[in-house]
């Protein structure tokens, strides 16, 4: 039973977002006994009335085994995020793209950034917050992300990574394009087409990014 509304999950969540995942994700765990009992654990948390920052380090928890030194690649520390995107302040207006993603930690702490100005915004702060002022900060910091956050990736594994850092951070995977930001708007990966319809030249207003070199 379990594994039937969890295969339905995956189902509505692909026919909302295709490129939410890449194909042979899917739920592999054959075990019944241990899919129960990770559900069971994962019930007792209620991620609509956690604090952005939180979802995003119990994401880097996960995936921090799988990432940390893979082909020489390492997650950048979340303290360096959040100290850059402090600097940089974004806003509701800006528009905001990291063109080396990654696990999307710029990308997620800059969605945690305004859904901080959404909470001041109503009237408190993520510390005095009420369980219904973080639901409504969460869906309004969706409906931003969806329409402000991109990011670059050539590693079509690390744009997943992205998309769901930012929809367990954020509530939304914004806009993930697997390219090669050293030659867009040219280039032969999956998506540049998508690319290039999102992030024309020139329509970018902040930059956050680790460089790959």
């Amino acid at each position: 039973t379990i594994r039937a509304r969890l295969q339905a999950c995956l189902a509505g969540a692909r026919a909302w977002r295709p490129d939410l995942f890449v194909p042979g994700w899917d739920l592999h765990i054959d075990d019944s006994a241990q899919l129960a009992r990770l559900v069971s654990e994962l019930a007792r948390y209620s991620l609509s009335e956690t604090l952005p920052r939180s979802r995003s380090l119990a994401y880097r928890s996960i995936v921090r085994s799988t990432m940390d030194g893979r082909e020489g690649r390492y997650p950048t520390p979340i303290n360096v995020a959040e100290m850059a995107v402090s600097m940089l302040n974004p806003g509701m207006d800006d528009r905001v793209l990291d063109c080396s993603s990654g696990t999307g930690t710029f990308l997620a702490m800059t969605a945690a950034h305004i859904s901080t100005q959404i909470l001041r915004q109503l009237g408190t702060s993520p510390e005095e917050a009420a369980p219904e002022k973080l639901i409504e900060a969460q869906q309004r910091t969706a409906a931003w992300a969806g329409a402000h956050l991109f990011g670059c990736e050539i590693d079509p594994y690390l744009a997943v990574t992205t998309r769901l850092n930012l929809l367990l951070t954020a509530g939304h995977p914004g806009q993930v394009f697997r390219i090669d930001a050293r030659t867009f708007p040219d280039g032969d990966l999956d998506g540049v087409a998508a690319a290039k319809d999102a992030i024309p030249d020139g329509s970018i207003d902040l930059v956050l990014t680790n460089p790959w070199f």
